[in-house]
């Protein structure tokens, strides 16, 4: 699992300044996979775009595992947090890390089964982005649109 591409770009992209606190508001207020939106920028940056098709389908091949495995350890973490037992805080991080980590394996794998678009790096960020965002359906679509396109810039730098 270390040697996939996804997950290499990934430890590379929220390392950088930004990128973790704006994902981590578009998981908590847009309810935004923070993998999901990961797997977009590498896509595009590798110029490739999803179809809303293949959008949808990664969705459904990710969703379940990031219900029923990645947002219950996250509960429990945060949970944890402040607590007396920073030890054990960490083993349950390093779990939802390890589950992550499965996860974005599971999108991997299902993308060398989608006929993806060619598109050009310097717009199929953004486009796959976005294509996401109408996914989420959130009441603040503008907000979330904004968000989307600070993410997009933060992923070029």
């Amino acid at each position: 699992m270390q040697d996939n591409p996804l997950w290499q770009y990934s430890l590379a992209v929220y390392n950088r300044p930004g990128v973790e606190s704006l994902m981590i508001m578009l998981q908590d207020s847009y309810q935004a996979d923070v993998n999901m939106l990961l797997c977009c920028g590498w896509l595009g940056r590798e110029g490739q775009q999803l179809s809303l098709d293949s959008m949808r389908l990664l969705v459904d091949v990710s969703m379940p595992w990031q219900q029923h495995c990645v947002q219950p350890l996250r509960a429990v973490r945060r949970f944890l947090k402040g607590k007396e037992d920073e030890a054990f805080r960490d083993q349950v991080k390093a779990l939802e890390i390890a589950a992550e980590q499965r996860q974005q394996a599971m999108i991997y794998q299902q993308l060398q089964s989608l006929n993806l678009l060619t598109a050009d790096p310097a717009t199929a960020v953004g486009e796959n982005l976005s294509l996401y965002g109408t996914l989420l359906n959130p009441a603040n679509q503008h907000g979330l649109s904004q968000s989307l396109a600070d993410l997009v810039e933060l992923m070029r730098s």
